[in-house]
């Protein structure tokens, strides 16, 4: 089978389209989260927005940063049920854009539900611990760079 005719067959724009506009709608959840971590660090949370905003968006970056900023502050209200539903529409979204991969790539054999919702959590929780690693990290390297002359 030819690449063309499998790209037809499997619905290949369709997907994509679906699987772009989840992909973003899951960053609001995703953003939500990552923020309600760094609400405890607050310093932490100052570098990552400032990295986010200067490498990732730097041309829309004060607009969003505004709106963000609004947004961090009205998610350190959250309350149990919101962070429970908050946490079910991150898992459901990632549910769907692994759903959407296994299509393309043709996943002979789908993990368990379980297994799945192990890695969601992992994800959802270790990404911001990560990044936020990553970009103290790299100031710490920075900082060390400039000083010693390098």
């Amino acid at each position: 089978m030819s690449v063309a005719k499998r790209f037809v067959s499997d619905q290949c724009t369709v997907r994509a389209a679906s699987h772009t506009f989840t992909s973003l709608l899951a960053l609001v959840p995703l953003l939500a989260i990552s923020f309600a971590i760094f609400a405890a660090f607050d310093a932490m949370q100052i570098k990552v927005q400032a990295y986010i905003f200067e490498n990732v968006v730097p041309q829309v970056g004060k607009t969003v940063s505004q709106h963000l900023g609004g947004f961090t502050k009205q998610t350190g209200k959250l309350t149990t049920v919101g962070i429970v539903f908050l946490v079910a529409i991150s898992v459901i979204l990632l549910l769907a854009i692994s759903n959407a991969l296994d299509a393309i790539w043709r996943a002979a054999r789908n993990r368990t539900l379980i297994g799945r919702l192990l890695v969601y959590w992992a994800v959802l929780t270790l990404a911001p611990l990560m990044l936020g690693a990553s970009v103290s990290l790299s100031g710490y390297l920075l900082t060390v760079a400039q000083v010693s002359g390098v």
